[in-house]
């Protein structure tokens, strides 16, 4: 790094000492074994994680007691490296799970790439959330994808934000609930829009949990749509139940 001479007073350490703590923060691989016998590694980076917040905390890129929304997905990374593993896209690779604020990246678990998407996610997350809440960082919103709806992923979610977005995966229960879909209610967004909402139930679900209000997106501006207490659904509400219910893999539920 010889550009780094030129500052009058920097002193850098030698590439052996970087190396050395560098070192100091790898994390051993966990294994999580399946139901059916299989085994699957995870590097949960736990130092390196908690790393990352701090620095974005000094840097004041975050700050102590603010609230954040969080997004959280899994990321196919191709690589031919020897302990890559065969993923569902048809190539070699990682899948690891990324949780961002904004631009920023709050945290990062590598896993193998044939693990599923689901497999021991709310072991993730549950880590993800416990690391930023040590260090003063409050997630009032969370957005997933259909990746992330299952009954343990929901329970981690909600014990650790205010409210959450995750998009529904295709069952039964959800086409009946679609299809039985009322409007009745009515509520008057920021823009001074009013939408009619209804609440409906989703058995997949933790017992008691409501859906939340359910509206058209066609009636929403954008800036509306962004994040308010509704659940959005790719329905005209004019449409007849089995074409509602034909529309069912655009939505995404929210719970309040």
């Amino acid at each position: 790094m010889p550009h780094l001479s030129l500052h009058p007073t920097l002193r850098t350490c030698s590439s052996d000492t970087i190396l050395r703590g560098i070192s100091e923060l790898t994390a051993v691989n966990t294994t999580y074994t399946s139901e059916t016998g299989k085994s699957y590694d995870f590097n949960t980076a736990t130092k390196l994680n908690s790393l990352l917040v701090k620095v974005l905390k000094n840097t004041g890129q975050l700050v102590t007691g603010e609230s954040y929304d969080l997004d959280f997905d899994l990321q196919f990374i191709e690589t031919e490296k020897y302990d890559a593993k065969m993923t569902y896209k048809k190539f070699m690779g990682y899948c690891p799970g990324v949780a961002v604020i904004g631009e920023l990246i709050v945290g990062i678990e590598n896993r193998d790439g044939n693990a599923n998407v689901r497999f021991h996610q709310q072991d993730t997350l549950e880590r993800i959330f416990s690391n930023l809440e040590q260090n003063g960082i409050h997630i009032k919103r969370v957005r997933m994808d259909c990746g992330s709806c299952s009954r343990e992923i929901v329970e981690t979610v909600e014990k650790h934000s205010e409210h959450f977005y995750i998009r529904a995966n295709r069952c039964a229960s959800l086409y009946d609930s679609c299809a039985s879909i009322s409007f009745r209610q009515q509520k008057v967004l920021p823009s001074g829009r009013g939408l009619p909402l209804t609440s409906n139930t989703f058995g997949a679900l933790p017992p008691g949990q409501v859906l939340g209000n359910w509206s058209s997106p066609s009636a929403i501006s954008p800036t509306d749509a962004a994040f308010d207490s509704i659940a959005v659904i790719g329905v005209a509400m004019a449409a007849p139940a089995v074409a509602r219910a034909a529309f069912f893999m655009n939505v995404l539920l929210s719970i309040v």
